[in-house]
């Protein structure tokens, strides 16, 4: 559960309203309802994590969160600065527009995206101990009427668990992606060939966020930097 009371969220408004909540000087209690609220999503995991990975999950999800504050006080800081407004009680009105995004809409979909994440950076490590019985890898998409075009290409590519290939097209492939990991051995694998599998990278990275384009297994980063939380250069 996302902790932050309406005394905490008031008080914020005001304090960034009077400049005493800046870009420069974050509210550190939004900060830890944050990252606590995406650090419980690891307690989903099933299986067991290594102690290097969670840490490093871990790390990854206090940088974001970081980043994910900055971002919503950047912004709301904008309104205050509007010429369009006039008075506390639009400001307030606005800004509780630009939190109710940030941390109703879009952090529901991030803790989702923690779940999934962490779950698929736990199964890389049992891929990883596996690979010499298990060596080959098949991608798994659901296809029904909701099934992404970004994943659609890559369902059924078969590769070895080390090709490169899964560096960067590992599931998740975009939000509340559903696709899996088979891993299979030297009988059951039927491997796709060098050509058809770079033709369906080709067509994945067309369409697929930066940001997904990431082995959360390799590298530990549900929240790689190409996310736009952290752009603070305003581009």
């Amino acid at each position: 559960m996302f902790k932050y009371s309406q005394e905490f969220l008031d008080q914020l408004i005001l304090d960034i309203y009077n400049g005493i909540v800046t870009v420069e000087n974050l509210p550190i209690n939004l900060y830890q309802a944050i990252s606590e609220y995406l650090i419980s999503a690891f307690d989903k995991i099933e299986g067991k994590a290594s102690q290097s990975l969670l840490s490093a999950l871990s790390t990854n999800v206090h940088e974001f969160s970081a980043a994910k504050v900055y971002q919503q006080i950047n912004e709301i800081s904008l309104v205050k600065d509007s010429e369009a407004i006039k008075s506390f009680a639009a400001f307030k009105d606005e800004a509780l527009q630009i939190y109710d995004k940030y941390n109703l809409n879009w952090l529901q979909t991030e803790y989702s995206t923690a779940i999934a994440q962490s779950q698929n950076a736990v199964r890389w490590e049992q891929i990883q101990d596996q690979k010499k019985t298990l060596p080959y890898l098949q991608y798994s998409a659901v296809l029904d009427s909701q099934t992404s075009e970004i994943c659609a290409p890559l369902d059924g590519i078969c590769l070895p668990v080390d090709d490169a290939f899964w560096a960067t097209n590992a599931p998740e492939n975009h939000w509340n992606c559903r696709c899996l990991l088979i891993q299979l051995d030297d009988l059951d694998a039927v491997v796709t060939s060098q050509e058809d599998a770079s033709k369906a990278d080709a067509e994945t990275s067309e369409l697929r966020q930066p940001m997904f384009a990431n082995n959360v297994g390799m590298t530990g980063q549900i929240f790689p930097k190409d996310h736009p939380y952290f752009n603070t250069n305003g581009e």
